[in-house]
């Protein structure tokens, strides 16, 4: 076992490495804490600066974002508004086709109701820990990007809801155009920052579908409240999305808004 430090200066070092962000795998500790934990007395000043330039490498990675990445918000904002706006004037020509329409809301209800939790579920785990370290448990050991695939769960689902068929098959051709660079974009960045770990996780887990028979999880773990916290109002835009619509239909039929579309 490691000796304890005695020194203030040796206390002080110890303290700053249990504080340092670990790189290594999810649950893991990074070589570098390690390291300073065995040798707090000696190479305080090596390991210091081991440390830093490792953290320094996690920080130009994270920072080393394409323009489409910085900009993910708000593209899918000019697009999802614009949408809504016109979805808000369009009625469904399946409305008089009943119980078509019922069915098409249930579905979509269904739908984002499963994103929801779903997008929940996988911010438990990344919260906070998006690049410093390298999640592999819970929805993470199923695909390696479950909350796009949860995502495009819950845009089908708000399409569905419009209680159309046209409407969901955009919203897929729009997700199959615009996330695989994305997704490839932010591989090639965990890539540079995890190295031959992502390699292996890579190598064993699938990209988009999951694949329940890799599930793993923890018997415990530990979440991030402020982090998760903030995560909370994106998880519930699919069930926002559904109130809206529902909003423009009553508003359609009390004639406070006009119907200007029909989609099928």
């Amino acid at each position: 076992m490691p000796r304890e430090p005695r020194g203030p200066r040796q206390r002080g070092l110890t303290r700053r490495m249990q504080h340092a962000p670990s790189l290594g795998r999810y649950g893991g500790t990074s070589p570098a804490i390690r390291r300073a934990e065995a040798a707090a007395g000696g190479g305080a000043s090596t390991v210091r600066r081991d440390i830093k330039r490792r953290h320094d490498i996690v920080t130009a990675m994270t920072n080393e974002k394409s323009i489409f990445e910085r900009q993910r918000m708000l593209l899918s904002r000019l697009v999802i508004w614009p949408l809504m706006a016109i979805l808000l004037v369009t009625t469904s020509a399946w409305e008089v086709h009943a119980p078509i329409d019922g069915l098409l809301y249930m579905a979509g209800c269904v739908l984002a109701g499963i994103a929801t939790a779903g997008r929940l579920w996988c911010s438990l785990y990344i919260c906070g820990r998006k690049t410093k370290e390298l999640v592999t448990c819970g929805p993470y050991s199923m695909t390696r990007n479950p909350l796009y695939f949860f995502s495009a769960i819950g845009a089908i689902g708000v399409g569905l809801a419009t209680e159309t068929f046209t409407v969901p098959a955009l919203l897929i051709l729009l997700f199959a155009v615009t996330y695989p660079a994305l997704i490839r974009a932010e591989e090639h960045r965990l890539r540079g920052i995890h190295g031959d770990a992502y390699a292996a996780y890579a190598a064993l887990t699938p990209r988009f579908f999951p694949s329940p028979s890799r599930y793993f999880e923890p018997d415990t773990h530990e979440v991030i409240p402020r982090a998760f916290r903030r995560e909370l109002l994106d998880a519930l835009w699919f069930v926002w999305l559904l109130g809206i619509l529902e909003f423009g239909e009553t508003l359609r039929e009390a004639n406070i808004i006009p119907t200007l579309l029909t989609a099928y």
